[in-house]
């Protein structure tokens, strides 16, 4: 398997690159699974996070600021594990159909911790799929690769003008 991250700090494109190479994949009739980091703004305030099916564009609600949300709690969010545990099922279900191109945003401190993705990421890499991208904050990118063997990964910087087309490249000629 071959893996791509593409990495930077919050807030600089990683998951609209990440929505690139699925617009990139659609775009080429190229069959690929996976979910996308979307931010949930309420009178321009940051609120929380969905997860958006790139196969199908359903929206999963997975973070909230809001104590009602749920008992689970990371940082300022509370986040529903019930909405990882789905994601995963819909990605094993991608994988059972053959599906061996697989897009993961945003892969972070919850995974630290052996939630969040960490249970979809231990099957993605025991799979037989032949590509998977992940969306992985820099901060955390060394303590990831370590922690889930990925050192021979291809490592993209979204703070490097030229990566959009490296990236593309890499993928299309590797």
């Amino acid at each position: 398997m071959k893996v791509f991250i593409i990495t930077g700090a919050k807030g600089k494109g990683k998951s609209k690159s990440l929505l690139n190479v699925a617009n990139f994949l659609r775009k080429n009739n190229i069959k690929f699974s996976g979910f996308l980091s979307e931010p949930v703004y309420r009178d321009d305030k940051l609120i929380g996070y969905d997860i958006v099916n790139l196969e199908n564009r359903r929206k999963l609600e997975l973070m909230r600021k809001d104590p009602e949300f749920s008992s689970d709690q990371c940082g300022d969010f509370r986040y529903r594990k019930s909405s990882f545990d789905f994601a995963t099922l819909e990605i094993f279900e991608s994988i059972k159909r053959k599906i061996d191109i697989i897009l993961l945003d945003e892969i972070g401190i919850l995974e630290t911790s052996n939630i969040g993705w960490h249970k979809c990421l231990c099957l993605l890499i025991t799979s037989n799929i032949k590509f998977l991208f992940l969306v992985v904050r820099k901060n955390l990118l060394n303590e990831i690769i370590i922690k889930y063997n990925l050192n021979d990964s291809f490592i993209f910087d979204v703070d490097n003008d030229e990566y959009s087309e490296s990236l593309i490249n890499e993928f299309i000629f590797h």
